[in-house]
Order: structure tokens, then sequence, then C-alpha cells
């Protein structure tokens, strides 16, 4: 058993090798920083979707004299920045690197390569990357592990490597319960398994993968729990390993190579597990609600997930969507668009449009939103028309079509949040449209709708721009699902209620006090009584974790201890403690040999 480990440790570790090369292969800069001058008229952060409609937009608008910088890490995106960069009427210059903060009030931006300072800039960096917070990973654990989010290239490059050790027989474990962990979970497990592998077979071999989420469900805070428990049953029968209300408590190093997951139970701190993993993928989750009801103001956002930014500090970047107004201006002389702003939108042809809760921040709110703003940003960037960019606000609703995984795919139209009623309508086992009715001001107008659908089921996109086009013509929720299924051509759907039940951390996962902790990475334990027989039970080496990860040898001495001291209260003879610590010692030396 040792000798087939050892075996199938060395082939993980070749594929794991050969797939990491390739993907820091591109690492190297691909251009040094600019030396003649650090001052342009316009700089863009960011060239994904928003930032290219945003570069499309001022190269075609300023004038030819005008300086303009576009600063991103990922080697795809600075490529297309230079093809375009062709075409431009202004001087445009590409960057390839990393802008760790922005200081509006000195308008300047530091990069690793030194500061630069601009008349206005544009944040279109998109959705930040889901990083483990400080002391959450081991050194030794590092090197298995890899994080979605940092680009084109690197996703791409994660993804290829999860594959390559998944087909070599390794065990993947990918934290997080967004779109796109669901998405590479199923594609770990289609890549470790034959075309034409049976259920039978699938359970036999085991799960090649394992999907660890916060909440009750994936994508829980977008998706009605009814549709995500069957998009977590698809994922199983695929192979996949699902955990739900789990949180990472710390990433240890394994011996041989791999990684130990320690998990706690996000509903019960004190249920303790541990996953083995030959490669950890980080792809974050859904835990920023992407419209959230809220009046248009600044000191509400930091509490809703949003990042305020100041004139008279710097702004580090990567810690969430920055908060910008309907003028997508996020502070002095900077605005944001894309995945990269919390963009408050509205549905103005609804009867709810003048009330509160017609108004909402919008965050991943798919390409066609990246798209409208980024377009919008850059006029504003060059021209300075705020109303304009209002204007075109006004009218966009957020619109995010997706793979899922597993031959499920789903369309985000409006307002999606699981915590309001939702009505869901079936038509057959191929698609099924829950629309989202917001009750707070008594009319029960729907505010959003989730398209979900199998492969080959119709049109998702036409879909979506239809429940778009009734959603703001305020009609009924039957409308809205019947709009969507003609788009489709399902046919007649039948219509079921579905009430949302539970606690807030059921559907959504817990809230976290602590600041070094996320959603996902978590060392809150609830209340004090909890931490405290939490920490005590770290530290007799009852529980993993990051205070104190303990041995076997550890906890089979502190059981030891505990036994003792019962036995000490005992009138029955006892024998001497010295031989009950000398057994556990033996016993540990045992269980590391057998390890």
């Amino acid at each position: 058993m040792l000798l087939a480990r050892a075996v199938r440790g060395v082939q993980v570790a070749a594929a794991a090798s050969v797939a990491s090369v390739r993907a820091h292969a591109d690492d190297t800069p691909v251009e040094a920083a600019p030396t003649r001058r650090n001052h342009y008229d316009h700089v863009i952060i960011g060239c994904g979707v928003g930032g290219t409609a945003a570069l499309k937009a001022v190269s075609t608008r300023a004038p030819p004299q005008t300086s303009l910088l576009v600063v991103d890490s990922d080697p795809a995106a600075v490529a297309r920045c230079r093809a375009l960069a062709r075409c431009a009427q202004s001087s445009v210059s590409c960057l390839r690197d990393r802008v760790a903060s922005l200081h509006p009030g000195q308008q300047t931006l530091k990069t690793s390569s030194g500061d630069i300072t601009y008349g206005r800039c544009l944040l279109a960096s998109g959705s930040p990357a889901p990083a483990p917070p400080p002391g959450f990973v081991d050194a030794g654990a590092r090197a298995a592990v890899r994080v979605l989010g940092l680009g084109e290239t690197h996703d791409a490059a994660a993804a290829a490597e999860a594959e390559a050790v998944a087909r070599a027989g390794g065990h993947v474990v990918v934290l997080g319960g967004s779109r796109r962990a669901t998405a590479l979970v199923a594609d770990v497990c289609a890549a470790s398994r034959p075309a034409d592998a049976t259920a039978d077979c699938v359970a036999e071999e085991g799960p090649a993968a394992t999907l660890i989420f916060p909440e009750a469900t994936p994508l829980g805070a977008r998706l009605p729990k009814a549709l995500g428990r069957r998009l977590a049953r698809r994922l199983e029968k695929r192979g996949a390993s699902v955990l739900a209300l789990n949180q990472v408590r710390h990433i240890g190093a394994a011996q041989g190579g791999g990684a130990w997951v320690y998990l706690g139970r996000s509903d019960d701190p004190m249920k303790t597990s541990r996953r083995r993993a030959d490669l950890v993928v980080v792809a974050g989750g859904e835990h920023f609600a992407p419209q959230l009801p809220t009046m248009v103001r600044r000191d509400t956002a930091a509490s809703l997930g949003a990042v305020s930014m100041s004139a008279a500090r710097p702004t580090v970047l990567g810690s969430g969507p920055v908060y910008v107004s309907e003028e997508l201006a996020a502070c002095q002389s900077v605005l944001s668009c894309g995945d990269a702003a919390a963009t408050p939108c509205r549905l103005r042809a609804s009867p709810l449009a003048r009330s509160a809760a017609a108004i909402s921040l919008a965050a991943e709110a798919g390409n066609w939103h990246a798209q409208a703003t980024g377009a919008a940003a850059g006029a504003a960037l060059v021209d300075g028309d705020a109303a304009a960019a209002a204007r075109i606000v006004d009218e966009v609703t957020p619109r995010l079509v997706v793979e899922l995984g597993a031959g499920l795919s789903a369309a985000f139209i409006g307002r999606c949040d699981a915590t309001l009623e939702n009505r869901a309508s079936d038509a057959g086992k191929a698609a099924t449209v829950a629309v989202y009715v917001d009750r707070s001001d008594e009319l029960a107008s729907p505010v959003g709708a989730v398209v979900f659908v199998t492969a080959g089921a119709g049109d998702l996109a036409a879909a979506a721009e239809a429940v778009d086009d009734t959603l703001r013509l305020g009609a009924s929720p039957d409308a809205v699902a019947a709009a969507a299924f003609a788009a489709l051509g399902a046919g007649e759907p039948g219509l079921r209620t579905a009430r949302t039940t539970g606690s807030r951390a059921d559907r959504l996962g817990p809230r976290v006090a602590d600041r070094s902790s996320s959603v996902l990475f978590s060392r809150d334990s609830g209340s004090e009584v909890v931490k405290d027989r939490a920490l005590s039970a770290f530290s007799r080496g009852w529980l993993h974790g990051p205070d104190a990860a303990p041995t076997e040898a550890m906890t089979v001495r502190a059981n030891a201890e505990s036994a003792i001291r019962r036995r000490a209260t005992a009138t029955a003879p006892r024998e001497p403690a010295v031989d009950w610590l000398e057994l556990a010692d033996r016993r540990a030396e045992a269980a590391a040999v057998c390890r």
C-alpha cells in the first residue's frame, strides 16, 4: 500500500510540476516600467471586458496629444491592449504590472515599478481574487495552493493543472461555492473519468474532487435553495464530493506532498474535519450578494461588502468592489466600472422605480453590464460628462449568463437575492425560472429572475434579454416566467411558490466579525463562550486548526492526561500515572510508524 501511494504521489507530482511550469512560463514581465514619463492624462487599471470597452471609447474620443496608460498584470490582457493601441488615434501605452494602491487625493497609483501620477483614472480591474487571508496557509503548503481570479492566463493555467492532477490519480479540493468553483469541479471530474464511465464506476473509484463552501448550497447568495440542491446533486453524480456549511480553518502541509485542509462547520464550530488534497484551488464564493438593497449613500457601502474610496487616504485594491455613484464616480478624479465597481442600478420602468427597494448595488453583473459601464466610464473619462454616464447606468440591468458545470447553465437578471421570496416555474426538467419578489413596500413586484436550464434547452442569452425587457415593464411574475419560456421554446410552465425559510446563515453563510478572516476562511467562532471552548480544545489538541495544529502524539497524550484526572477522583485503586503516559507515548510512536 505504501509503495502504491508513493508511486501515485510521484505521478501526481510530475503532472503538477509540468502544469506548473506551463502556468509560470509567462510570469516574466512583458515590458519594463515607463522610463521617459511617469505622468499620464488618463490611466485605466485593467483591460478585461470593462477596461477594453473603456479603452475603445477613450481611443476614439481623446485628442491625438492625449496620453493614456493601461496597466494590467495578465499577459493576455496586455496583448489585447497592444492590439487596440495600434488603431488608437491618441498615444496609448500598455504596462504589465500590478497596481497595489491608489491615492485619489494625490492622483497617484503605486506599482511594483514605481509611482505614476495621472489626471483622471478608471478602475476596471474586475472582481478581486479570493486569496486566503494571512496566516491561514502554512509555508510548506503554499506550493499546493492555487487561486483563481488573478487573470485570464493564470486561471487557465490553474484549471489545466487541476485537470492534470486528476488525470494522474490525484485529488483536487476546490474552495468556494461560486460559479467558477462549480464549473472547475465538473471539469476536473470529467477529466479524471472516461467519457463512457457509468455511475457505478464513478461510485466505486471515489470522488476525484471535493467542493467545500460555507453556504447551504452552491451559489447560495443568488440561487434559490432548491436549484442549488439540484446543482449539488448533479456534481455528485459526476464524481464530486460536495461539503456544504464548512469553513476553512487552516491549510497545512501533508507528508509526501500536497496539503491537509482543516475544516470547521459554519453552523457549529466545534465540529471539525480535514481533507487530504494533492492540489487546492481557491475559487471564492458568492458571499457578497450581487444586488443588495441600499440607499445610495457611501456610509452604507462598507456594511454591504463594498469599499468606499476617500481622497484623504490611499485605497488598497483587491479588497472588494468599489462603491460608485450613478455617474460611476468612486472619488475625486477616479471612476470605476464592471466587476470592480458596486454600481447602483435601478429598474427604471418598474413601479418601484422611486422607492429604495428598486435601488441596489450590482457586482459581478455580467459581460453585458461590464461593456455598457466600461464604455460609459471611458466616455466620461475624456468628456467629463457625468450626466451621460448616469443615463447609461440608469438603463442597464445586471445580466449574467454563465455555465455552472455538469451540463447546467444559468442566467441571473436584475436583483437576484436569495433572501427574497421567489416564485419558481418549471417546464419539465429542462428549464426552471425563479422570479424574485420584494414585499418591502407591499407592492410585491418582481425585481429579478434566475433562468436555470440544462444543456441544449434553448437560447439562454435570448431568454435573459426577454426577462430583462419584461422586468422593466413591471409585469407580474407569471408574465416574467412566460417570457423566459417563450424565448427558450420550452412550452407551458407550471407555477409554484417557494418562500425563503431558515436563518440567514443557512442561506448565505455566517457573518464575519474578524477582519483577518473571510467568509470562506474564518476563525470566528461566534459567541465568547464558543470561542473559549474552541481555544481550550485547540490548546489540548482536540481540534485541528491554525492556533495549534496537533499531531496524533499530542492528541493521544491529551486523552491520557484526561483519563488520569478522571481516575484520580475514583476510590478504586488505580495504576501509576506514569504507566498511562508511557502507554500514550508508545501508541503515538506506533501511529507515526504506521503513517
